[in-house]
């Protein structure tokens, strides 16, 4: 039996003081209730922001040669199966049979070339995010196998993998299944199938692109019917944005004749813990040594200008709330107001859910 979890997930951010109001984003959700990032509120890794918004969509960096999305294409959250596409299509279909694939010429009864590496071409849906947004590759894929921690669990009901870096950092990929026919989302909770960009060479009568399959049990990379509807997770290699203003205010430095230069907080969203009944809220601060946070207040309500506060904790590069008197399975807003020496930074929202 699968451990159930005891997190509800990020649905969706909207950012609305420092992002374009067409802003999409979707954030990992860990399946242990006291799980963070960093677990002892450091960063391994000197400070590095390690997970942001990229040209509009959230991205989480695993220590990988590329970021990763934290949502599929076309969904609303990390547990979200999104969009099903056919090999090299860029819109989506009722039904997926090889006679209605968009490359299938009925004249040879094969399926037309494209070019053996689609990503970031005119092919490749993912392009559309903007910015380097694209396919991940095959290479990028076995990377994302063989160099991170893979482990099966349950987010929101959602079966899946959630899939850990050296760094620390998370994503999930939903076990989304596969549209074949008119079925859509066959083998949904059992079966994850993602493409890659990379044709296969094959002498197959069938042409081929290499996806990535998995179950409970296994990971395989290998061919799939370019015809067949499978879900799209983009990668990026495109540096994060940064929410610091730059705000400085001199001080006084130790043994005088000097200043101090300090800086409006860089903090974005990290993590969250739903119950029935209250939300436990977790920020990051990416500039703590230069911001010095002296003190948060996080926000919440159900319309997306939350006007409630509770004070939060700070400690070391973590913002913490604990917020209660909630109804159950409830969408709230949140977001955090955290001061510091060089001045004030408020985040955009960031909608949430309790659990039922």
């Amino acid at each position: 039996m699968m451990k159930s979890t005891k997190l509800a997930v990020l649905l969706m951010s909207i950012a609305i003081t420092a992002i374009p109001p067409m802003f999409t984003s979707c954030s990992s959700g860990n399946d242990d209730e006291e799980e963070n990032y960093f677990p002892d509120g450091d960063n391994p890794n000197d400070g590095k922001k390690l997970s942001g918004v990229i040209d509009g969509h959230e991205a989480v960096d695993l220590g990988l040669s590329v970021k990763w999305a934290t949502c599929n294409y076309g969904a609303t959250s990390s547990y979200n199966n999104g969009n099903y596409y056919a090999w090299g299509e860029t819109s989506t279909r009722n039904s997926y049979y090889r006679d209605s694939y968009k490359y299938y010429n009925p004249k040879t009864d094969r399926d037309n070339d494209l070019m053996n590496n689609i990503q970031g071409s005119k092919y490749d849906v993912a392009k559309n995010w903007g910015g380097s947004w694209r396919m991940p590759s095959k290479a990028e894929f076995e990377e994302l196998v063989n160099k991170c921690l893979w482990k099966w669990t349950t987010v929101s009901g959602t079966n899946g993998y959630k899939i850990t870096g050296s760094n620390g950092m998370s994503i999930f990929l939903p076990a989304n299944g596969e549209y074949f026919a008119s079925e859509k989302g066959s083998k949904a909770g059992i079966w994850g199938e993602y493409w890659t960009g990379t044709f296969k060479n094959t002498t197959d009568f069938y042409s081929h692109a290499y996806a990535l399959t998995f179950t409970q049990s296994k990971k395989n990379i290998d061919g799939n019917y370019r015809y067949v509807g499978l879900a799209i997770r983009p990668v990026t290699t495109s540096a994060f944005s940064s929410s610091s203003q730059g705000g400085n205010t001199g001080g006084g430095s130790a043994g005088g004749g000097g200043s101090t230069s300090y800086e409006k907080p860089d903090i974005a969203f990290n993590d969250f813990t739903a119950y029935q009944t209250k939300l436990k809220v977790v920020y990051k601060i990416y500039n703590k040594d230069k911001a010095k946070v002296t003190s948060a207040k996080v926000y919440y309500g159900t319309s997306s200008n939350p006007t409630k506060s509770v004070s939060a904790t700070v400690s070391g590069v973590l913002i913490t709330a604990n917020i209660s008197g909630m109804k159950k399975g409830t969408t709230y807003y949140v977001k955090c107001v955290a001061t510091g020496k060089g001045g004030t930074t408020t985040t955009g929202t960031t909608k949430v859910i309790t659990n039922y």
